[in-house]
Parts: C-alpha cells; sequence; structure tokens
C-alpha cells in the first residue's frame, strides 16, 4: 500500500520524514445536529452569491485538492491513499456559478501572481548562487574571488522583502538557504501552480512549467464547438493531462530543480458554452462523464447574518488555501486523519453503502463518483482546522455532509448528463426516421433491412435497428414475416410526438 513520504502536524516547518498527520479534534456532543456548512460559513455563502450549498462544496473541494495535487492524501479505512481525483464542468450560461467560481478562485490568483513575482526577482544564476552555496561551480565560474562570491550572495539574501502580503512565501528564506533538496529549488524555479483562460492548444506546455509539473486549471478556453479536428485535439490533450499522460519525460538536471520523472498533470474546472457542451458529448459520452457536472439548481433565500457567514467562509478557504500551498511546496503529504477508531468504522460501512447505492444505477462509476465524498471529506477537513477549537464539529458531522451532498452531485450530475445524450440522440434519430420513411416510400418494391441501412454512410445495425424497431412498434412501417419493409396504417407526421419518447426510452 503506497503511502504518503512526508505529512504535517499544525505548522511544521522543518524538513523531517517521519510520518505524521493532521489529526483533527473532537468538539460536538452525541446527539447534537450540527451542520458543518452554517458552521463553515458556506451556506451563508451560498445563499448570499446565489447559489446552490452543494455546488459551492463541490467547487471548493475540486479548488483545495486541485492546488495540494499529488500531495493529497486521505487516512481512508484501507489505509492511507491518495486523494481521489475530482474535475468539474459548468456551464457558461449559468453566471450565478461563474460569478461564484470567480470570487473563489481570486485569492488563488492572487497568489499565484504574487509567489512569481517574488521568485521571479531573483535570475537563475542568483538562485543557482544561493540554492548551491558560495561554492557552486556554475556560480563560481562567474566571479573572480571567493570575496566576491560571498557579497554576492549577501546581497541576494538581503534583497529577499519580509511577508507582508497573502500570497508571497513565508518560506522563501529557508528555500534560498543550502539545501540540495530538490523540491526546494522546484519552488523557486516553478513556482506556478495555476493557470486560468488558457489556450487549449497552450495546455501542455503550460502545465509542464507548474510546480511539480502539476497545475490547477481553471476556466481555459478550449473552442469545443469550432469546425475541423482541431476541437479533438485539443479535447484528447485535456484528457491526458488531466490523467497525467499528457507529455513525455522531459530530460531536467536535478540541480535546476526539475524532476525529470514527474508525468504532466492537471486538475480543472471547465465553464462551457450550451454548444460546447453537445460538441463534447459527440465526441463520446465518456467526456462528459469524467467531469462532475456542477447543478445549475436554484438557492436558497438569504438570511440576516449570510454577509457575515460569507466572511468566515472566505476566511477559511484562505487559510486553507496558505497552509496547503506551503506544504506542497515543502514536499510534504497532505494527510487527513479521522479522529477515532469508531469514526474510520463509520466512514467504511457509509461507503459501502454509497458505493452499492451508485452502482444499481449505472453500469459502471467512474473513479470521480465513487471517490466524491472522500474529496468532500477532505475539503472539508482542511477548512475546519481554520475554526477555533471550541467551535470545531467531529468527524460524524463531516461524514453526513460529505455523503449527503455526494448523492445529490451525483443525482444532478446525471440528469443533466441525461439531457444532454438524450437530446443528441432524439436528434439523431428523428433525421434518420425521417430518412428511412423516405426512401421506403420512394422504393418500387418492399424494402429488406440491409437495404435500407445501405442508403446511409454509417451503416451500423446499432445505429439503425433501434429506429426502424420504433417506426414499426407506432405503425409507421410494417414488416411481414419475410421480413421486408413498408409503409405502414399511421402517418409519419402524425406519429412524431410517440416517436420522439419512443426514441429516447432506456
Amino acid at each position: 500500500m503506497k503511502t504518503p513520504q512526508q505529512s504535517t502536524a499544525g505548522a511544521a516547518t522543518n524538513n523531517s520524514t517521519s510520518s505524521t498527520s493532521l489529526t483533527l479534534a473532537k468538539k460536538s456532543r452525541p446527539g447534537d445536529q450540527v451542520d458543518p456548512l452554517d458552521t463553515l460559513g458556506l451556506n451563508g455563502f451560498a445563499r448570499a452569491i446565489g447559489v446552490a450549498s452543494d455546488s459551492v462544496l463541490a467547487v471548493t473541494a475540486t479548488l483545495l485538492s486541485g492546488i495540494a495535487g499529488p500531495a493529497a492524501w486521505l487516512q481512508s479505512p484501507w489505509g492511507q491513499t491518495r486523494l481521489p481525483k475530482l474535475d468539474l464542468l459548468t456551464s457558461k450560461e449559468d453566471f450565478r456559478t461563474q460569478r461564484m467560481i470567480e470570487a473563489i478562485s481570486a485569492p488563488l490568483s492572487l497568489m499565484n501572481r504574487r509567489l512569481a513575482e517574488n521568485m521571479g526577482r531573483l535570475s537563475p544564476d542568483a538562485i543557482d548562487l544561493v540554492t548551491s552555496g558560495p561554492f557552486s561551480t556554475k556560480a563560481a565560474s562567474k566571479l573572480a574571488d571567493s570575496e566576491m562570491r560571498d557579497k554576492a550572495l549577501h546581497r541576494h539574501l538581503e534583497a529577499l522583502t519580509p511577508v507582508s502580503r497573502p500570497g508571497e512565501s513565508g518560506l522563501l528564506r529557508q528555500d534560498l538557504a543550502f539545501d540540495p533538496v530538490t523540491h526546494r529549488k522546484e519552488s523557486l524555479l516553478h513556482p506556478q501552480f495555476l493557470l486560468k483562460d488558457v489556450g487549449g492548444r497552450d495546455l501542455q506546455s503550460r502545465v509542464e512549467g507548474c510546480h511539480l509539473r502539476t497545475a490547477l486549471v481553471i476556466q481555459p478556453t478550449l473552442g469545443l464547438a469550432r469546425e475541423g479536428p482541431d476541437p479533438s485535439r485539443v479535447m484528447k490533450l485535456l484528457c491526458a493531462l488531466l490523467d497525467g499522460k499528457g507529455s513525455k519525460e522531459r530530460a531536467g538536471s536535478p540541480d535546476r530543480g526539475r524532476d525529470p520523472s514527474l508525468p504532466a498533470k492537471a486538475h480543472a474546472i471547465l465553464s462551457l458554452a450550451r454548444n460546447e457542451v453537445e460538441a463534447m458529448s459527440a465526441m463520446g459520452t465518456e467526456h462528459l462523464n469524467r467531469f462532475l457536472w456542477v447543478p445549475e439548481n436554484a438557492s436558497q433565500p438569504s438570511k440576516a447574518g449570510d454577509d457575515d457567514a460569507s466572511e468566515a467562509f472566505l476566511g477559511a478557504f484562505q487559510a486553507a488555501v496558505e497552509e496547503i500551498l506551503e506544504l506542497r511546496r515543502e514536499g510534504r503529504g497532505l494527510l487527513i486523519q479521522f479522529e477515532t477508531r469508531e469514526a474510520v468504522s463509520t466512514f467504511e460501512e457509509e461507503l459501502r453503502l454509497y458505493e452499492a447505492d451508485i452502482m444499481q444505477t449505472a453500469s459502471e462509476a467512474g473513479p470521480w463518483e465513487r471517490g466524491l465524498p472522500q474529496t468532500l471529506f477532505w475539503a472539508l477537513a482542511f477548512l475546519r482546522r481554520s475554526l477555533p477549537v471550541s467551535g470545531r464539529v467531529d468527524d460524524e458531522c463531516l461524514m453526513t455532509a460529505a455523503f449527503s451532498a455526494a448523492r445529490r452531485l451525483v443525482e444532478d450530475h446525471r440528469n443533466q448528463t441525461l439531457l444532454i445524450t438524450n437530446a443528441q440522440l432524439l436528434a439523431d434519430r428523428r433525421a434518420l426516421s425521417e430518412r428511412i420513411v423516405d426512401e421506403v416510400s420512394r422504393a418500387t418494391s418492399p424494402m429488406k433491412f440491409r437495404s435500407i441501412a445501405r442508403c446511409f454512410r454509417n451503416q451500423k445495425k446499432e445505429r439503425i435497428s433501434p429506429v426502424v424497431e420504433v417506426l414499426i412498434e407506432t405503425g409507421v412501417l410494417v414488416r411481414d414475416a419475410d421480413g421486408l419493409h413498408t409503409l405502414g396504417p399511421v402517418e409519419f407526421a402524425d406519429a412524431e410526438e410517440v416517436l420522439d419518447k419512443g426514441f429516447v426510452q432506456p
């Protein structure tokens, strides 16, 4: 069983490789009915901004797990495992959800920019000099004597400013101390962790340039509704990046802070227009089902105190982001551990029931569906760390919220996916049925199924046969004992409504 090499307890500041954990305090008394989404201010934020709480929780979990990247771990019932990956699909026409994404991701953009600016003040030569020490071969070759090396080293260290703004690295002085560990230089040379509004064709190179070759990609410009082969290539590239298969290993020198064994990998929140979603579905329904489609359901009426709750939620989110980024840059695993053995047993049983439920309604559940409660629980646990000990809720409350939201999100996703796939299926079968009736009506003799299929470029039986069967069931066509087809007693125009129902029924 794989386990994280490093994890953290509180605000750890050393590089010890001993495995500790983010052990969470238990507060709520047995019998308490506490909604952690109220305690964290998430419900109030959702009401204030006008979206559903489930949508806010899904976006929050994706953002936090996305910036954690490969460092996110959960003490699951069967041991320590990497957090299941979660990527989102949202509608560009759902303006409230887009506004919510902008509000929550704004601090990430600010920190991403400030980290890049902070690290970018030093040239690669200066970074090499400071991280490798005054006797670095590459740096020393550019300086005349040891005194000049010492002065250069002192000057670059003095140039570092103290932390005064969110997003600046509180560990920058440590990063620039003499330390041969690769991830120290990686965080200096490749500080970016976020890509926003990036073009689809630029994704691979931009992801490869991010910290640990892993990036949170928000609202990329994919252009899936364009004609030609380019949208398919962009979608293929995106899927490969999401799976960590988007690029080959590239040669990299460890002394330049790049581990060549790391695959380029993306975590994504897509915002697509309706025609782009339809184009994605036309490429294959598996593309739709690899993302959690955030629901467009109505929000609850606002209440007094929602503004204060929003401020509390954004504060908890900011604290979680800052902690996660520092731990990621240190190369430490972010392990969330359950409070008690009873909590582990409860989670195991709830997860078993949840997986049984989703498998009953689908022939095959995707990885994000099976792991959704774990990802939501992990995010809620990190948000809870910002609360005072006296106000923290226990694991049971977080589990209840995580599993309830996961079930609703999966149901909403499947309903929205079904609407898209049914609409495309209906349009295709309508066009097929019109053409079939036209061909049969113009034929000089009854037609065999093979002759009907030959009228189409795509002659696959699984595409044409269901349409013919529905036409026969409604009486538009008649098939005799010899398998020959002729027009039936029912006019095609009179049967359109009944035909539509038959075309999309399970």
